[in-house]
């Protein structure tokens, strides 16, 4: 089980207590290793974790990994360890249902081949599907099977030992975001699949922080410092996607578009979008 962690302790422990939960409800024979970045919390998240959790590998970092980096570390170290049949992927913010493991696993078994399964998420706020997978940019609400889809969230993600054989870890040219959608593609390129939980796994909810740079209720000067910076899913991290998965000339003419929005929100109304 991999982890990377920035402050947030509280939701740190309340992620691995529900990941210990639905570990003992897990009727398998199988032993989970947990190793955990924490990138430079300054907030204690260390000491509670270490102290609440002593089953958990902590890993030390810099404060500048970020999610992508910081899962990749974690990872690194787990392959280094031991000789694992595969890796799951869990964000600190996500909260797991005591049974999704179980639904990870009878998931795993349906579909009967190596694949990425990504579980679905629910807001508890709205009801609403929140993570899990996307085709053309629209998240998939689990509909009772395994459901093929082509765009990855990384919230709660299972990687089998022979597609990591095959493509590897994730790409640390992606700092913080896009790494899982990378991620997704270059498994679907080397001739994988990716499915969806038949039903939900936990609860999460969107991020907030993630349509800043085109907010009309920050300043010019607060939209570009966070398009520019290692949280924005839309800036160079973009660009490199876009290019390595799609065209150059995609690359680029998306990422003067949104440096456009970025400076005058309003654009979007003009070119026919919410």
């Amino acid at each position: 089980m991999l982890l990377t962690v920035h402050n947030r302790k509280q939701k740190t422990l309340k992620c691995l207590a529900d990941l210990h939960v639905a570990m003992q409800r897990l009727h398998e024979a199988t032993v989970f290793d947990i190793y955990l970045t924490d990138d430079g919390s300054s907030d204690g998240t260390w000491e509670a974790v270490a102290a609440a959790f002593p089953d958990v590998c902590l890993i030390s970092g810099d404060g500048n990994l970020y999610w992508g980096r910081g899962m990749r570390k974690a990872w690194e170290h787990a392959v280094a360890t031991g000789d694992y049949d595969g890796f799951f992927w869990l964000n600190n913010d996500s909260c797991l249902y005591p049974d999704a493991l179980v639904i990870m696993y009878e998931t795993i078994r349906a579909v009967g081949e190596p694949a990425v399964i990504s579980g679905a998420f629910v807001s508890e706020t709205t009801g609403q599907v929140t993570y899990g997978g996307k085709i053309n940019d629209r998240v998939l609400t689990p509909n009772g099977q395994p459901e093929k889809f082509c765009q990855l969230n990384g919230n709660f993600v299972f990687v089998p030992k022979q597609i990591v054989e095959t493509i590897g870890l994730l790409d640390p040219v992606f700092h913080h975001a896009l790494g899982d959608y990378d991620y997704g593609y270059r498994a679907l390129k080397a001739g994988f699949c990716l499915y969806l939980t038949p039903c939900y796994t936990g609860v999460c909810e969107r991020d907030s922080q993630y349509h800043r740079y085109r907010d009309a209720r920050c300043t010019v000067a607060e939209r570009f410092r966070f398009f520019y910076s290692p949280l924005s899913p839309v800036s160079f991290g973009l660009f490199r996607f876009n290019a390595r998965h799609f065209s150059l000339f995609k690359a680029i003419c998306v990422f003067l578009y949104l440096n456009m929005v970025c400076l005058c929100p309003g654009i979007r109304k003009l070119a026919g979008k919410a």
